[in-house]
This record gives structure tokens, sequence and C-alpha cells, in this order.
């Protein structure tokens, strides 16, 4: 595939799906260089996913987590400027191999350095979000329930009101070693894509994220579709670009390559924003 074809990419993630499940119950472990899990479906689902995105002769690239170390770095910088393909085969690894349903497939497209489509499929849940032009469409879709297809419609989001100690915060692994200041309820999923989907259905305020593009480019173009609010701490906005006000592109920032430059707060509102950021800096 050279560009986003809604129809096509919800028969990859319905294929991508399958993979995943068909290893649900027994996954394979193993750690990388990181210590970070890697277990043989998103392997599996990468390859596949692959196969239809990787086409630098056609100027079209890939940009997913479990290959990106492979690519040489003439290859990664054409795909931060070019048509590019960025995946995360199953976000959320810990959780799925252990058996937990907090985990998700995500695909999202770029073109020129700017993420302009995405989607995020939690096959458990049988939840789906994906983007097409000004839009984005929902879907209860459940492998097995036996649909081909999933029926689409148009999302509108519940955005939570004040009082906001009454809502739940999404937060990931890493914020959770450091403290807060929220005096409601804290969820750390192990997911992005699962928490920026919740996030967009209205269960959480907000979600606070220091990750990587792949984790979050999905997101991030769906949180762009629906207005929705990303920022940084320091109140720099966070958006669909990929560059280095951003995120660390450089070669040179080794295990921080692709990351986030520090946390970002997600939102529906202003001052659900607000609320989460005051909470960040109550909490240092």
């Amino acid at each position: 595939m050279t560009s986003w074809n809604i129809v096509e990419v919800v028969r990859l993630l319905n294929e991508a799906a399958r993979i995943a499940l068909h290893y649900f119950d027994s996954p394979t472990r193993e750690f990388k260089k990181d210590r970070s899990i890697v277990t043989e479906a998103d392997r599996e689902i990468e390859e596949m996913l692959g196969t239809e995105f990787d086409r630098p002769r056609e100027g079209v690239y890939l940009i997913g987590e479990e290959t990106v170390e492979t690519k040489d770095e003439a290859y990664i910088q054409a795909a931060l400027k070019g048509s590019t393909w960025i995946i995360d085969p199953i976000d959320g690894t810990s959780s799925y191999a252990n058996h937990l349903l907090s985990w998700g497939i995500s695909i999202a497209y770029a073109e020129n350095g700017k993420i302009t489509e995405g989607a995020i499929y939690l096959p458990v849940a049988g939840k789906l979000l994906i983007t097409e032009k000004d839009g984005v469409y929902a879907s209860q879709w459940r492998r097995d329930c036996r649909d081909d297809e999933p029926h689409l419609s148009i999302h509108k989001p519940i955005i939570p009101q004040p009082p906001f100690e009454a809502g739940v915060i999404a937060i990931d692994q890493g914020n959770t070693r450091s403290g807060h200041g929220f005096p409601g309820t804290v969820h750390a999923s192990g997911s992005s894509v699962f928490a920026l989907l919740h996030l967009f259905m209205g269960g959480y305020v907000s979600y606070i994220a220091y990750a990587k593009l792949w984790d979050l480019a999905a997101g991030a173009a769906i949180m762009e579709k629906l207005r929705f609010f990303g920022r940084f701490e320091d109140g720099t906005p966070y958006t669909t670009s990929i560059d280095e006000t951003i995120y660390e592109l450089s070669p040179n920032a080794k295990n921080r390559r692709w990351k986030t430059r520090g946390r970002v707060v997600f939102s529906g509102s202003e001052e659900g924003l607000q609320y989460t950021l005051q909470g960040l800096r109550t909490g240092r």
C-alpha cells in the first residue's frame, strides 16, 4: 500500500488481530536489548504489515517498533521526510504476554513529516477508532462475532467535565515511578493505544505519556481530527509533526531515540488539561 485506504487498513487490522489472538493463550516471551518484552506475535504482525507497507522503491517507508533498528540512516531520513507508515504491532506487549486485556494494534500514516491518518484497534475489547480525511470513525467490532467488516459510524467523543477528581487519569508506566498530585483515581494500563482510545471515548479525563513515536502516532492523528489537546509540561503544544521539537530523532540519542521530548498530557478539554498539568507540578 502506498497511501491511506480505510478499507485496506481495516483488512490489515483484522489480519493483525487474527495473528495476535492465535498466540494470545500461550505467547512466547523474549527480552530485547532494552529489557522490554517481545513476542512471536509482535514479530509476525510486523512482518505481515511490512510486506504491505515497506516499499522504498515506490517512495513509501515503514517505521515499526520491531524493525526500525534494522534500517540504515539513509532509509530513516527518507522516511522522516516522505510517505511513511508507522506501526506498533502490539502496544502493551507486557499486558499481552500476561494475558491481560490492555493492549492494542496501531497503524498510522505520515506525509512530509506530518502524521495525517491513524487507526487503533483493541481486538479483545472489540473497539476500533480509525480516521479518514477530516472524520474519525468508531466501531464495536469483535472478531469472534464473525463480522467480516466493522460497521463504522462517525465518532463523537464524550468529554469529562469537572469535578475531575471524580474521573480517572491514565498514566504510562514510566510516570507511575514518580510522584503525582492527583486527588482522584490514576490508572496505569501499560499501553498508550489502550489509554488513548479510552480517552477519546470519554473514559479518561486525560492521559500522561512519555513515549515513543509508534506508541502515539495513530493517537496523534485522531487527537487532531477530534480537536483534543496535547501539550508538554512546559506548555509547548504536542502536534502531529515528526520533528526534533516533538521527538528525540538524533541517532546520538541512543535509547531515547524516537521518544517524546518530555511528558505529554492529552485531554479533551482545556480545563482537563490544566487540571492534569497542575497535578504534575504539585507532585514534584
